[in-house]
């Protein structure tokens, strides 16, 4: 077990990537997008593959990079095209939560994360998240983990699965397929403007 204790920021994350013991993957868990990029640059030009799982209400969307098999991969699957972290500086919280729904793609969100994103600033603080998913989030995380080191396939990709497609009877039928899909529209809309 190897602590580093000195934060995660834009200017010591090439020492920890590049610092002993020299990381065979990374998991992102972090909020600054500035960094989540930083860290990404560096780890495809190192080739390090890199994992992260988000909340999306009763959902987890797991995103991997493996940047040590496609050192050429687009960041974040191409979602935000070139940006730099410089183009980052002095965001608002509005500009930093139109970003992070981009990087997750509107089009993956849930429903209810759907609403709730409308209703930040107004009945909620920030994104809420649920202990329920955090702890798929995690198991999601150490299960591809798994399999990248013991060199089993676990190919680049984005991976959405939920508690509501197993367990809510109709959840995945046609007509409630095409509905979510016409309020993910709206929303889109809705949350453009906002």
């Amino acid at each position: 077990l190897h602590i580093w204790d000195e934060g995660l920021t834009q200017d010591t994350v090439e020492d920890f990537v590049h610092g002993e013991p020299k990381p065979d993957m990374v998991i992102d868990e972090m909020d600054s997008l500035d960094v989540k990029i930083a860290l990404r640059l560096i780890c495809r030009k190192e080739k390090i593959p890199v994992l992260m799982a988000t909340d999306n209400g009763d959902s987890v969307i797991l995103d991997i990079e493996r940047f040590d098999q496609e050192p050429n991969r687009p960041l974040f699957h191409g979602l935000i095209g070139d940006m730099q972290t410089g183009e980052l500086k002095n965001m608002t919280y509005p500009q930093w939560l139109k970003l992070a729904t981009k990087i997750v793609g509107p089009d993956y969100l849930t429903e209810r994360m759907q609403d709730s994103l409308l209703e930040i600033g107004k009945a909620l603080p920030a994104v809420p998240q649920l202990g329920t998913t955090a702890a798929v989030a995690g198991s999601a995380i150490a299960y591809a983990v798994r399999r990248i080191a013991n060199g089993q396939d676990m190919p680049s990709g984005r991976y959405a699965f939920g508690l509501e497609e197993r367990l809510i009877p109709e959840y995945m039928s046609e007509k409630n397929i095409a509905e979510r899909k016409g309020k993910t529209q709206h929303f889109i809309t809705l949350f453009s403007q906002k």
